[in-house]
């Protein structure tokens, strides 16, 4: 047949045109037909031709990542006006798989969705580049080159397109280059083929990132976790929340099994926790035991002796390994004062701290995410300028204060916060920035109040804060959740109720007032500590206060 040769392509051909009803940006080296294969020519001789030729004679490529063409009507309205502003770019079919008749024909590297669009606009020719043995490798990047940023690959096709290219011996790195991408981007992109069927249809349907696929990554071993965390992808920080949550659990795995062999590689006994340990059982902790001679006993020392052994539990979100004497008195040696047994804590009151200190672990978890939502949020200078009016009504106009923060303070720093050397001559954007930084912070650090130090929280702030980050976009927790209802005020009780009805104990007689200590703690230990005082267990009574300061 006859081949039309077009003339050698103009500068506005391979520059920045409009393609199929969108922009191609010149981006170099990868724009146009003639920079296209530039990167994939070994030896730098694939010099492409351009042709027409009849799109019903073109093969699609069988390699082909596209598996949707997606809409054509856009494209058709726009070739009707202007036609093919941009060749589709192919290359000659190999003789031996070639039709027996004297027609010539090619195989399409790119250009899949314009050989349809003309073909159901009866175009009798369109305009073509023909390259000559351009390889696997150089269709594959070709076609990710012009589909990557327009009517885009999905996720599970991109993935698979770099798969094709890591077997033909490509680095993440090397696709990276080409395709002028992050190459975190590729490898997050190559982990997702690893994800189960359920994860990689989430990605597709745009509610999960690459950067959760990364996170789900991790538990690509564990169908049940995947299937939880799965559930909470149609939120941003719900999803991070079930992410931390299930780092956690794995973080006290890993350290309850390295606990554990540690244990079993000293020789010594290990046991569950005996039943009625620390309230009604002879055994006691070696912490409570001392020598006759009045010495403490030091586990290194006495743990693989007769008599010893050690049990593993979960204290929060760590491993506490506790080692114990089967039986003290038999074996001579002493209780400390006020360690018997009967005076020991209800095994209630132990079970009532276990599920406390997991709640405050719970917090604590929840605190990353919070933090991490606080950047993303309101780490701009724009979002701080948004901020600002509430930041300056609350520093001039509540009874909430603003407490110094340290200049080191890492949500104060991360969200722009300067230095007051820095501030002392900082103009009012830096000003307003440190402002808003500072509010966030101190509002952040009151938060904390509800893990340590809980005699200093603020409850109405607290519960304010709250309802201020879901409003602007974040998502509780379900230890934040519970937080939440347990500062938020009781309704009053009905009128007429029967005052009977009530337990005295339920309602601490209001002219009691609460001590401030002396000394104030830098870190209390809310899981498992052995105070002279009982362990408050609700956060409710825990931090209540009858004078809630109003924001």
């Amino acid at each position: 047949m006859t081949i039309d040769v077009l003339p050698p392509p103009s500068a506005a051909l391979v520059a920045d045109e409009a393609i199929e009803g969108e922009i191609v940006t010149d981006a170099p080296p990868h724009s146009g037909p003639d920079t296209l294969f530039a990167p994939l020519a070994y030896d730098g001789a694939v010099q492409p031709r351009a042709v027409y030729l009849d799109p019903k004679l073109l093969e699609d490529n069988s390699s082909n990542v596209r598996k949707n063409l997606h809409d054509l009507d856009d494209l058709k309205a726009s070739m009707k006006v202007v036609g093919i502003l941009c060749p589709l770019v192919v290359v000659p079919r190999a003789p031996e798989l070639s039709e027996p008749d004297d027609l010539e024909r090619y195989t399409i590297v790119i250009g899949h969705r314009r050989k349809y669009a003309a073909i159901a606009l009866d175009m009798a020719q369109v305009p073509c580049w023909v390259a000559t043995n351009p390889g696997e490798a150089a269709w594959l990047v070709a076609q990710l080159a012009e589909n990557g940023d327009r009517i885009g690959l999905t996720p599970t096709e991109e993935a698979d397109a770099y798969h094709q290219l890591t077997l033909l011996d490509w680095t993440p790195e090397q696709i990276a280059d080409v395709r002028a991408i992050p190459v975190a981007r590729v490898r997050q992109s190559l982990q997702l083929r690893a994800l189960p069927q359920q994860a990689q249809d989430a990605a597709d349907a745009g509610t999960l990132n690459l950067e959760h696929l990364a996170a789900l990554n991790e538990f690509a071993g564990e169908p049940a976790v995947m299937t939880k965390l799965l559930a909470k992808s149609g939120s941003e920080w719900g999803f991070q929340h079930a992410i931390s949550t299930e780092r956690q659990k794995r973080a006290y795995t890993a350290a309850k099994e390295k606990a554990r062999a540690e244990l079993v590689l000293a020789g010594v006994k290990i046991t569950g926790k005996p039943k009625g340990f620390g309230y009604h059982s002879v055994d006691a902790d070696i912490a409570h035991l001392t020598t006759t001679d009045g010495e403490p006993l030091v586990a290194d020392q006495v743990r693989t002796l007769p008599g010893f052994a050690a049990f593993i539990e979960k204290v929060g979100s760590s491993a506490k390994t506790t080692v114990y004497c089967t039986d003290p008195e038999k074996l001579g040696y002493v209780r400390r004062v006020g360690r018997r047994p009967a005076d020991a804590k209800t095994e209630a009151q132990e079970a009532a701290e276990r599920t406390h200190a997991e709640f405050v672990a719970a917090l604590g978890a929840a605190t990353e995410v919070r933090r991490a939502f606080y950047t993303r949020a309101y780490g701009t200078a724009k979002a701080a300028k948004s901020q600002f009016p509430e930041a300056l009504r609350q520093a001039v106009a509540s009874r909430f204060t603003l407490r110094p923060v340290p200049d080191d303070d890492a949500v104060y720093t991360a969200l722009g916060g300067a230095d007051d050397d820095t501030l002392a001559t900082a103009g009012e954007e830096r000003l307003r920035r440190s402002l808003v930084a500072r509010w966030i912070a101190a509002h952040e650090r009151n938060l904390g109040h509800t893990i340590t130090q809980t005699w200093a929280l603020d409850r109405t702030a607290a519960l304010w804060w709250l309802d201020r980050l879901v409003a602007d976009g974040y998502t509780l927790s379900d230890a934040e959740t519970q937080l939440h209802q347990q500062l938020t005020p009781t309704p009053p009780a009905v009128d007429g109720a029967d005052e009977d009805d009530f337990d005295d104990e339920d309602y601490p007689d209001d002219d009691i007032e609460d001590e401030e200590p002396d000394e104030l703690e830098a870190d209390d230990e809310l899981a498992g500590a052995d105070a002279g005082s009982d362990l408050d267990l609700e956060l409710t009574t825990v931090l209540a206060e009858p004078d809630l300061v109003a924001v």
